[in-house]
């Protein structure tokens, strides 16, 4: 799978029951209340800590290939991968185990340091991390946005009519070597900028940024540090739309 290395050690942890859940620090005869911190429930087990406790339904409701992957109490973590990897294509494996990722540091957030992040941020996160390591790593899909690889990006600006005339175009070259996803957010940051210059204003953006488009129809603020960029847009948008 196209995961990264501390995602793939994770899920080996994982199999191997590793992870200091209830469960698990019990059978080492450490002597710990075995029942979820989170749902207070059922044994923690390393299956139950991240796919199975009730908070995680909303999770498989904002996916919908993944509504069918249900467990029980005595299903483990091997199994379950072994379900998964029958089921779901490849793509959306590689998610599944970045979601299986931050449900882990959302438990331990919760116990240590109980903070308010929703379900729909775990899901937006986990889609704009995996797409941002796919980008950098496996480029084979082709970006608007060119780099010449000596540590410099070019982002094209094209503002046309209805009718498709160019009415203005820009260049904005920059000295940082960027992932795709963040080159096009810096393109629609600059380009919303750009139309408000030149006074070009309401207007429409045009991307083929999947990633980009699912987050600004959102309010969530991704963790991902695409995130910081976002913001900005938002921010301009209300100015030109």
């Amino acid at each position: 799978m196209k995961i990264p290395s501390k995602i793939k050690i994770f899920l080996w942890k994982s199999s191997h029951n590793w992870l200091s859940t209830g469960y698990n620090l019990n059978r080492r005869r450490i002597q710990v209340d075995v029942s979820c911190p989170v749902c207070y429930r059922r044994p923690e087990t390393s299956l139950h800590a991240l796919w199975c406790y009730p908070a995680v339904k909303h999770i498989r409701m904002l996916c919908p290939s993944m509504k069918g992957l249900k467990c029980t109490d005595g299903t483990n973590f091997v199994d379950f991968m072994i379900m998964c990897i029958n089921v779901l294509n490849n793509d959306f494996q590689e998610l599944l185990c970045v979601i299986f990722f931050c449900m882990w540091f959302l438990r331990n957030q919760h116990i240590h340091c109980p903070s308010s992040s929703s379900d729909r941020e775990v899901v937006f996160w986990a889609n704009s991390f995996i797409q941002e390591f796919r980008d950098v790593n496996f480029p084979e899909a082709k970006s608007p946005v060119s780099a010449d690889g000596n540590g410099k990006v070019g982002l094209g600006i094209i503002i046309h009519d209805g009718g498709g005339e160019v009415l203005a175009c820009r260049a904005v070259p920059i000295l940082a070597d960027f992932s795709p996803v963040i080159s096009e957010a810096l393109a629609i940051l600059h380009g919303l900028r750009f139309a408000l210059e030149i006074g070009r204003v309401p207007c429409l953006v045009e991307t083929d940024s999947l990633v980009i488009i699912n987050l600004l129809r959102n309010d969530v603020m991704p963790f991902a540090e695409v995130g910081l960029i976002v913001q900005d847009i938002r921010r301009s948008r209300s100015s030109v739309f």
